[in-house]
């Protein structure tokens, strides 16, 4: 049981472990495994395989967050082996395991680093393999939302099969899943567009909140044809398809949001919430017994996955886009209020909702290979070893996506002195350089030369791959008045590398989003671990079974040096029917790869200043910080299980647990990082760049080992199973 190293019938773990079997899974049918499991209490909200690319590289994933403490922070294995992260950020993709295969599920949900390593912090999830698999079973599902979207078709093909006189057993299988259409957030209902904003009625001593929440709310200072934000024509916007001049109401504002007024929300109502998807795996597993005592397998895996979608609609500096009065799409009416009030230029707030969203092409190619042996050496011990390794391949792809130099000349346009026909300012002094004019006023269709010039494709192309070289045993060391002394021990060798290429215009800055650079990292782990169950009295009153389970392990991490992890738990059966638990605990969890050594994503986004009361369109970098140091989490659980025996087969659970992690990685935003500097944190103001007039050219958000993040909770479980004729009756609830 994966609450523990150490195989002994006889042992009762003291961390909770949930248990979950093929029979339920399947009763489900739930488009996928992940999507099962995050209905369990002790799962968290957690990312889909409907991802945005545009904003995560490892979209189209399905990762799993117990305690929702996030992926990272949740260790997933296959039969006890560890798989390949789906991107340098962490997480294992479930899409990528063999679920027609799965046996069972068994969910740890308490600190397991001792017994596991790294990134147990929140628990173990480990998908056990029914390598005895005998014939062929199909499955097909197809299934819609209630709103008849979202739909889905499923194959999966699973097949074991025996052979040599019984000492080789094969099993296999092929999944398929297609869901070919999206949603987005503006079909839904119940979406509000809510934000936390100033409160206007606010006034200190008044009794009044500082901020409130309100609904409806969008950015500020931008509208879909345009608005003038400065000058004596403040809060004229162009309207239609042919920019007609109406009044803008600007509503309430705090900093960057607005609502009330002529709020436009397009930009939130582009996100997706579920995306097209579709991959196809195929999986082997062949065993073959050497001698009664030894068995060999190997095992391999292939998959691929697609998927796209729309992103972000691209607005450009709200409120802070300058137009010159010559620009000659500007109405003419407006023009002449413009030139009489001797103004030359002013600033427009523009979502170029015509020019159409970015959207993203991802596709995704894995691969690993086991090999591994499984032995025993006298009636009670049992030893395994074996070395997989992982790669991934994945290609993202952001279309459409703005050359912010190009769409500003773009913007900029005149008539040409010579001919009168409408160009680019910048074509009157360079004639060749293809500059294609745009007009900013109203939504009205732009033409497919304008939108190639102002816009092009980012990618990147990276390679995740994992080694690993494992070997453990465990069995009984001795026999005390108790009972038997049962012991593990093992060592694992662990080899992380990634690597990421992207294109010339990205590596430039020059988009508005997904300004991919380059990325290479490494990391080697070497850890060792042991394991003991001790039992420490039998049959006497109120301690009918008293048991000892304690483990350690010590890790060298290349990047940040050497860190011990440690669990010690007991577990007292009171008598027939009630036992209790406990387990306290020393966890880590690892930087990962793009914690260390990214070299960021370059977006360029609106920022308020407090400081200077300005909002900046400047460049973020989401980069690695290879500084981190591995979190350290102390972990408790405590509880009780109640078996009746007025009721068989009836058991109940009750658990405590809390984990409070120091050091905590996280990265805050652009826009956190400013306002605590500003506040007097100047810790974040090294990452905030300003020019000699203190106007910011770019903030850095990389990640950091803050001060602590604490998680508590109860879980409660309830599981009954009762024999009926020749079946078997199972509920099992938490």
């Amino acid at each position: 049981m994966t609450g523990s190293r150490i195989a002994n019938s006889g042992f009762q773990q003291p961390t909770p472990v949930t248990v979950v079997g093929d029979t339920e899974i399947k009763r489900q049918a739930a488009p996928t495994i992940a999507q099962y499991l995050n209905q369990l209490p002790s799962f968290g909200v957690t990312t889909s395989a409907k991802n945005p690319a545009i904003q995560v590289a490892g979209g189209g994933t399905e990762f799993l967050n117990l305690r929702n403490l996030g992926p990272t922070r949740t260790l997933v294995l296959l039969d006890n082996r560890r798989v390949v992260e789906a991107t340098s950020g962490g997480g294992v993709d479930t899409v990528t395991l063999p679920l027609g295969l799965i046996k069972r599920v068994e969910v740890v949900t308490g600190g397991a680093s001792a017994a596991w390593g790294s990134d147990a912090v929140a628990g173990v999830v480990n998908f056990i393999l029914d390598r005895n698999y005998e014939g062929i079973g199909i499955n097909g599902e197809t299934g819609f939302t209630q709103r008849g979207d979202a739909g889905y078709v499923k194959a999966n093909l699973t097949a074991g099969t025996g052979f040599a006189s019984g000492k080789g057993h094969l099993v296999a299988e092929f999944d398929y899943f297609n869901q070919s259409d999206g949603v987005d957030l503006r079909s839904r209902d119940w979406f509000k567009s809510r934000a936390v904003v100033n409160n206007p009625a606010f006034v200190a001593g008044n009794g009044q909140p500082r901020q409130i929440t309100v609904s409806n709310v969008g950015t500020a200072n931008i509208s879909p044809g345009g608005v003038i934000t400065s000058g004596p024509l403040r809060g004229t916007q162009f309207v239609g398809p042919d920019g007609t001049p109406a009044p803008y109401d600007f509503g309430n504002q705090s900093g960057l949001v607005q609502y009330g007024g002529d709020v436009d929300q397009s930009i939130g109502l582009a996100r997706s919430i579920s995306t097209p998807l579709n991959y196809a795996n195929a999986f082997a597993h062949l065993d073959y017994e050497l001698s009664p005592n030894l068995t060999a397998y190997v095992e391999g895996f292939y998959g691929k996955s697609n998927y796209n979608e729309d992103g972000y609609l691209y607005f450009t500096r709200p409120g802070n886009l300058s137009i010159s009065v010559d620009n000659p799409f500007l109405d003419p009416a407006v023009r002449t209020q413009l030139v009489d009030a001797g103004q030359t230029s002013f600033n427009l707030g523009k979502n170029a909702v015509n020019m159409g969203p970015p959207t993203s092409r991802n596709s995704r190619d894995v691969w690993r290979a086991v090999v591994g042996v499984d032995g025993r050496l006298g009636s009670t011990w049992q030893w395994h070893a074996y070395y997989t390794h992982g790669e991934v391949k994945s290609k993202l792809y952001a279309d459409n996506d703005t050359i912010i130099a190009n769409f500003l000349k773009a913007v900029d346009a005149v008539r040409d002195p010579d001919t009168g026909s409408i160009v680019c300012r910048s074509t009157l002094t360079a004639p060749t350089n293809g500059c294609v004019p745009y007009d900013p006023f109203g939504t009205g269709p732009v033409s497919a030369e304008t939108i190639a010039y102002t816009h092009g494709t980012a990618f990147q192309r990276s390679v995740v791959k994992l080694d690993v070289i494992s070997i453990d045993a465990s069995g009984t060391l001795l026999t005390l008045p108790a009972g038997d002394l049962s012991l593990a021990v093992g060592a694992d060798y662990i080899k992380n590398q990634a690597f990421a290429t992207q294109d010339d215009l990205s590596l430039a800055r020059a988009y508005a989003v997904q300004n991919f650079q380059p990325f290479s990292g490494q990391r080697d782990v070497k850890e060792a671990f042991a394991e003991v169950a001790v039992p420490i009295v039998r049959d006497v009153p109120l301690l009918q079974k008293l048991d000892l389970n304690a483990a350690a392990r010590v890790t060298d991490y290349s990047t940040s040096g050497t860190v011990m992890t440690w669990k010690v738990g007991l577990t007292d059966q009171v008598f027939d029917s009630l036992r209790i638990r406990g387990t306290i605990s020393r966890d880590i969890r690892a930087p990962t790869l793009d914690d260390l050594f990214s070299g960021g994503v370059i977006r360029q986004q609106p920022v308020f200043d407090s400081v200077t009361n300005q909002t900046y369109q400047q460049f973020t970098n989401q980069a690695g910080n290879p500084a981190l140091e591995p979190e350290r989490a102390d972990t408790i659980t405590a509880g009780v299980v109640y078996s009746p025996d007025f009721v068989p087969g009836l058991q109940l659970s009750v658990d405590y647990y809390q984990i409070a992690v120091k050091g905590a990685i996280a990265s805050l935003t652009a826009a956190q990082e400013l306002a605590l500097c500003n506040a007097g944190q100047t810790f974040y103001c090294q990452y905030i760049n300003r020019d000699a007039n203190q106007a910011i050219v770019s903030i850095d958000t990389v990640p950091v080992n803050v001060s602590s993040l604490k998680i508590r909770g109860w879980d409660f479980e309830l599981a009954y199973a009762h024999q009926l004729g020749a079946g078997l009756f199972l509920v099992n609830g938490g």
